[in-house]
């Protein structure tokens, strides 16, 4: 995450920050215009480094420590939790209609929790990963689709019995449960904070009035397929949960996928009642399907059924399995690009060579790894991979699958992602986020 150099300002920005639009390191100016900032720098508001929860905890080793417990009322999410409840009571006040986002940090990183979380989650009782080592594709080895986060080696319990991550070994129980319980801590003390904010907006009677979108970043790996931390394209890291209360709206479930791309469209459209325009954004809209239970999502600009696409590149430019998640990287410096694509009933994800020179993938070429995993009847309830244990990309029954899937990643680079090109060096840097 991107901070300050200078000494960490005591509160956080949580959603409407100062106005000083000097870029944050190694940020393009671009990303800070004046006008994302809403509350002036005098109000109390300034940048502010997240990573403080984990210097907070004890270092050994030089490394982080898998979690650690810290008050109640100290984490991030606790204030930001609290700053959302004043920023309401402020904006009934206004009596005008408003646009309001609360960014939450937990459960990453996942360290310094709260006890009254880590007791949910009695050590012994969490689960261990269904599948806990990588399955070996045929062509090569290591693989791209791989990735296991650092991050996670340098942690201190692992520094201590000098153990790394592999593909092919999973971590001690003890360890592995650790890194789960954290996690699970972190999720449920920020579903906790989350709730304050809900419940604001009731009292404050603006719940029946305003439209709720609630969306995670990525997902996240905790030991499924050996696999730590987010940097892939498999299914528990490319899917999110995306949830829309709409005042007088229907309790139900799109099954197709939707991107987060759209989200601006979508809210949008159900607050204004009027659509965006063409061409502002590469999202669509699917106020329909938030409206009208049974109704499919729009599909993507330029496609006929609704699809979800994912991009990751990779730096593989070693033989080590955990491989340089290419953060900070020039995008001419990439030695492959994944390519991915959900559809209602498949995921398919193809890795190329990357031409370096054209900052383009070599489609003139065979992928150096392809999956194809049939996802029909999962009910998206599945956070083992139960559904990516088997790649089906060459078995001849698929064939027509993997032949469409194809076709669709190739068009979507053709239509949107190949456009940019190398670009200048700050605007091409892959920035990542963080571990």
């Amino acid at each position: 995450m991107r901070t300050r150099p200078e000494a960490r300002p005591p509160r956080p920005c949580p959603l409407l920050c100062d106005g000083d639009a000097s870029p944050l390191p190694p940020s393009p100016a671009a990303d800070d215009q004046p006008f994302s900032w809403t509350t002036p720098k005098d109000g109390g508001w300034e940048y502010f480094d997240p990573n403080h929860q984990i210097t907070i905890c004890d270092q050994t080793y030089g490394g982080h420590p898998i979690s650690c417990v810290i008050p109640d009322n100290e984490t991030v999410d606790y204030v930001l939790a609290e700053a959302a409840v004043q920023r309401l009571q402020d904006l009934k006040r206004l009596d005008k209609p408003f646009f309001f986002t609360l960014g939450h940090l937990k459960p990453h990183p996942f360290v310094a929790v709260p006890q009254s979380a880590f007791d949910r989650y009695p050590l012994e009782s969490v689960p261990l990963p269904k599948y806990p080592t990588y399955i070996s594709n045929r062509k090569t080895d290591p693989e791209p689709a791989f990735y296991s986060c650092t991050s996670v080696n340098h942690r201190t319990p692992l520094l201590e019995r000098n153990l790394t991550i592999s593909p092919y070994m999973p971590l001690p129980d003890n360890i592995t449960r650790t890194i789960r319980q954290a996690y699970f801590a972190g999720t449920t003390h920020t579903d906790e904070q989350i709730g304050k904010t809900l419940a604001e907006l009731e009292r404050l009677d603006l719940l029946e009035s305003t439209v709720i979108v609630f969306h995670a970043d990525h997902g996240w790996g905790l030991g499924e397929s050996a696999e730590f931390c987010k940097m892939g394209l498999s299914e528990h890291r490319t899917s999110v949960p995306f949830m829309v209360r709409y005042p007088s709206g229907t309790h139900h479930v799109v099954e197709e996928p939707v991107e987060l791309v759209s989200v601006m469209n979508t809210v949008i459209e159900l607050a204004t009642g009027e659509p965006v325009p063409s061409g502002v954004s590469d999202g669509v809209s699917y106020a329909g399907a938030v409206r009208a239970p049974g109704t499919a999502p729009t599909p993507p600009q330029g496609f006929d059924v609704p699809l979800a696409f994912s991009v990751y590149p990779r730096c593989f430019h070693s033989q080590d399995p955990v491989q340089n998640p290419c953060i900070e990287v020039h995008n001419s410096q990439f030695s492959h690009l994944g390519l991915s694509v959900r559809s209602r009933d498949f995921r398919y994800t193809e890795w190329r060579l990357w031409d370096g020179d054209t900052c383009t993938p070599r489609f003139d070429a065979e992928p150096a790894e392809v999956l194809l995993f049939d996802h029909t009847d999962d009910g998206r309830t599945s956070f083992d991979g139960d559904f990516e244990q088997m790649d089906r990309s060459e078995d001849p029954q698929y064939a027509g699958v993997r032949k469409q899937h194809a076709a669709w990643v190739a068009q979507q680079w053709n239509a949107g992602w190949g456009a940019k090109g190398c670009g200048k060096d700050s605007e091409a840097t892959f920035l990542g986020s963080g571990e």
